[in-house]
C-alpha cells in the first residue's frame, strides 16, 4: 500500500459518502467524500468534466448503437452534448429524433430536437445543436465519419 492509498481509505471512512450536496458542520456546501464545492478549481472542474465525458463515450453513447452508424462526428458531438446535459434517460425520451436519425432524416431530427421541453429550457443551446444535427457540420465544416465499431475521433 502506498501513502496515497492509505490516506484515501482513511478519508473515505472518516468523511463518508453523500452523493447530494449538503452543508458540513461548518456550514460549507459539500458533496461526495467531503469535497468543498464552494471553492472548486478549474483543474478540478476539468477533471470532473473528463470523467463524465469518458462515461458518456464509453457507456451511454453505446446505447444509441443503431443510430451511430448514420452519424458523422459532428452529429455524435451533438448527441454527447445532449447526454451530458440531459442524461441517458433524458435523451432516450427523444424517440422521434432517434427514429429520424435511423432514417437519415437529419432535418426531421433537428425539428424533433426543437419540438421539446429542452428547447424551452435552453433555447440557444438547443438551436445551435439542432443546426449541427441538420447540417452535419461543426464550425462550418464536416468532420470525420464515425464507424460504429470504433470510438469517435475526439
Amino acid at each position: 500500500m502506498t501513502v496515497k492509498n492509505d490516506a484515501r481509505k482513511m478519508i473515505m471512512k472518516d468523511e463518508g459518502w453523500n452523493p447530494k450536496p449538503y452543508k458540513c458542520t461548518e456550514g460549507i456546501w459539500t458533496i461526495g467524500f467531503g469535497t468543498n464545492i464552494t471553492r472548486i478549481t478549474r483543474e478540478e472542474g476539468n477533471a470532473l468534466l473528463d470523467l463524465r465525458l469518458n462515461k458518456i463515450i464509453d457507456h451511454d453513447l453505446l446505447t444509441f448503437r443503431e443510430e451511430l452508424g448514420n452519424l458523422n462526428n459532428a452529429r455524435i458531438v451533438v448527441l454527447i452534448n445532449m447526454l451530458y446535459q440531459l442524461g441517458l434517460l433524458g435523451v432516450k425520451k427523444f424517440t422521434r429524433m432517434r427514429q429520424a436519425i435511423k432514417d437519415k432524416d437529419f432535418r426531421r431530427a433537428s425539428i424533433e430536437m426543437l419540438d421539446s421541453r429542452w428547447h424551452k429550457q435552453t433555447p440557444h443551446r438547443c438551436r445551435r445543436l439542432a443546426k449541427i444535427m441538420e447540417t452535419g457540420t461543426l464550425n462550418g465544416k464536416e468532420i470525420n465519419h464515425f464507424r460504429p465499431d470504433e470510438k469517435p475521433d475526439f
